[in-house]
């Protein structure tokens, strides 16, 4: 995956594995690669389908082609800092949000939300999360920004989650206004090249660490604090190992679709009880 990139290969990865980002990773846009696979394409697909009119862009860019290289002297030349970008400041909002929630509710909701000098500190890590999630999305392509933009944003809205967990938005937005408002700069031309990253063996340790580290805040939010249950009631996540581990039913005492019909008019709750 080295060497002087293709406009037909970059399609054709998008085409099967874009919503992945394996065109990116192609193309050594290993942020935006993880980017499209920690939000199914760019948040539900959107930013696969706007890539189908980037792509040459971004294999010029890898390529460092001449006409490229000397469009980007250019505007650095006229712009000392980057234009202002929508679609960047938008998806800086969305993935710090949601990147900044998982971390958030990863931990059990009875520490964060119990009387305690404890759960006013752990409050405080849903904006953390946040700024890292703007940061990843704010030094995409040329642009870059310094980690301490988005944190200090990100903190200035912190005291707002303190009346509600779900202003964890405002933090999103603060954090996104001073990364791309304030503390976006041009990312200089020469680190964007091909023959300037690491060989794809060498970056795919990263991008699996990062993969795992955030399944790992996924699975810890939904085991500690999802329900799950039927028109019977619920249960949480946590509760349900106590169904499958302890509960007699499942020592292959009934049949299969009596288990089924026992859950689907009495609910995981009952059930258990039962």
């Amino acid at each position: 995956m080295d060497g002087d990139k293709d406009v037909g290969i970059a399609y054709f990865l998008w085409l099967i594995g874009g919503a992945f980002g394996l065109h990116h990773l192609y193309l050594g846009r290993d942020r935006q690669a993880f980017v499209w696979w920690a939000t199914w394409g760019g948040f539900f697909g959107i930013g696969w389908l706007r890539d189908i009119f980037n792509i040459p862009y971004y294999v010029s860019l890898a390529n460092q082609s001449y006409d490229t290289v000397e469009l980007a002297k250019n505007e650095e030349r006229f712009r000392v800092r980057p234009q202002w970008s929508t679609a960047r400041f938008c998806g800086e909002i969305m993935f710090g949000f949601r990147l900044g929630y998982v971390l958030q509710y990863a931990i059990p909701v009875e520490l964060l939300y119990g009387n305690s000098v404890l759960s006013d500190i752990l409050l405080l890590i849903g904006p953390f999360g946040t700024a890292i999630g703007v940061h990843v999305v704010a030094n995409i392509g040329r642009e870059q920004c310094s980690w301490h933009y988005p944190v200090l944003g990100a903190y200035i809205a912190a005291p707002l989650i303190y009346l509600s967990p779900t202003n964890l938005l405002f933090c999103g937005i603060t954090s996104a206004v001073a990364a791309s408002g304030i503390g976006s700069r041009w990312r200089p031309i020469g680190q964007l090249g091909v023959r300037r990253k690491k060989h794809v063996c060498k970056r795919l340790p990263y991008l699996t660490v990062c993969g795992l580290a955030y399944l790992s805040l996924w699975g810890s939010m939904i085991y500690f604090n999802a329900t799950m249950g039927w028109w019977g009631g619920g249960v949480e996540v946590v509760h349900t190992k106590n169904i499958f581990f302890v509960s007699n039913v499942f020592f292959l005492q009934q049949q299969p679709y009596v288990i089924f019909e026992q859950l689907y008019y009495v609910g995981v709750t009952h059930f258990y009880i039962e």
